[in-house]
């Protein structure tokens, strides 16, 4: 079984309002939000950055705690282009198949997350919180089993 860190609400704000800080004097006009775990974040980003337009794009690597091959589930809008002015939001960043993707598809977005494995150091523009550890993290917004 893999260790667990248990993210509180109070923890989850605290990293929105830290990224909102670092992100204030990028020029953003647009959001995409990797669903799921970044549509709570956005909420609150969007609101301390102002930002209106808020799409969505559905990504998956994990099945339950299993790694798995990256598959689109939801494309984004074509109004996103290659990126200029968006804010690309995920919680987290663990192997960076992700945001991988997400840089080759959208190379003049600007990538933002709340938190960082250590396999994902360094991937985004803008990070709240890097870890020094592998732990599985589980955030307030998941259904506990």
């Amino acid at each position: 079984m893999t260790d667990k860190r248990f993210i509180s609400w109070e923890e989850v704000d605290g990293a929105c309002q830290k990224l909102a800080h670092q992100l204030k004097d990028y020029n953003l006009q647009k959001m995409l939000v990797v669903t799921r775990g970044g549509l709570v974040p956005a909420g609150i980003l969007s609101q301390h950055l102002n930002i209106k337009y808020i799409e969505t794009i559905g990504l998956q690597s994990y099945r339950g705690e299993t790694q798995t091959e990256l598959a689109v589930v939801k494309n984004a809008d074509d109004g996103i282009g290659k990126g200029e002015g968006c804010l690309i939001l995920d919680e987290l960043i663990d192997t960076g198949a992700t945001v991988e993707y997400l840089q080759e598809k959208y190379p003049k977005a600007i990538i933002a997350t709340l938190y960082e494995k250590p396999s994902g150091h360094g991937m985004s523009n803008e990070t709240a919180h890097q870890l020094d550890m592998d732990a599985w993290l589980v955030f307030p917004w998941e259904a506990q089993e």
